[in-house]
């Protein structure tokens, strides 16, 4: 795809200016702005999302991600296989599942700022209003803290549904979320889920089709 080539001739020219922004903070809005354009030519749905290296890494990691939406997958996946060898970084395609829950299973992982509170995935809930064996497709409600005030907050579904995301992955949400809605956490938690156990939800479902297949055997 010419479009993605011209992108990463682009990346490749401004790669320094890129990482200095994100690590040093130089000239940052000017810079990310100049990747959103440059990402826009392929499709204006594309995000990106970069994490700096840390102690463990020697480069960081850009993640671009279609944030579910199917008809963009091809693209998300020409950009990873299309990227040039970089200096600083390397190139992830889709939002992958959570593989260490440990944290949020404790409790102390860090907070989502949501219109100046803070929200951790450890204080979310779920509830399973309805499933489908053949398809694996799930309807749930999400219970949020402080909800009665972050109802007027215009991205808080987009960033729910990136949280899901980030703990089961961007192709398994797309797959298996049907809908979901939100409500106020309520004082009694009982019947509820964590939010943390969605893949354990949609595991059982698979588990349960298994069950029933081997039933009718």
């Amino acid at each position: 795809m010419k479009k993605i080539d011209k992108f990463w001739n682009w990346f490749l020219d401004n790669e320094q200016a890129i990482l200095l922004a994100i690590r040093l903070g130089i000239k940052t809005g000017e810079v990310l702005s100049q990747l959103n354009r440059q990402l826009d030519a392929i499709s204006k749905r594309i995000v990106f999302h970069i994490a700096a290296a840390n102690e463990d890494q020697e480069k960081g990691i850009i993640i671009f991600s279609a944030e579910g939406y199917t008809k963009l997958f091809p693209k998300i996946r020409a950009l990873e296989q299309q990227a040039p060898e970089l200096s600083y970084f390397t190139i992830q395609a889709f939002i992958k599942p959570m593989l260490d829950k440990t944290d949020i299973i404790e409790g102390t992982d860090s907070a989502y700022e949501f219109a100046g509170y803070d929200i951790r995935i450890s204080e979310l809930y779920l509830s399973l209003d309805h499933f489908d064996l053949r398809s694996k497709k799930i309807r749930i409600t999400l219970y949020v803290p402080e909800y009665g005030y972050l109802r007027e907050y215009n991205d808080l579904e987009s960033n729910l549904e990136l949280i899901m995301m980030e703990i089961i992955g961007e192709m398994a949400f797309r797959k298996h979320i049907r809908a979901f809605q939100i409500a106020g956490l309520p004082d009694s938690k009982k019947g509820l889920l964590k939010l943390i156990e969605l893949q354990d939800c949609i595991d059982h479902l698979y588990q349960m089709d298994a069950r029933r297949k081997t039933r009718s055997l």
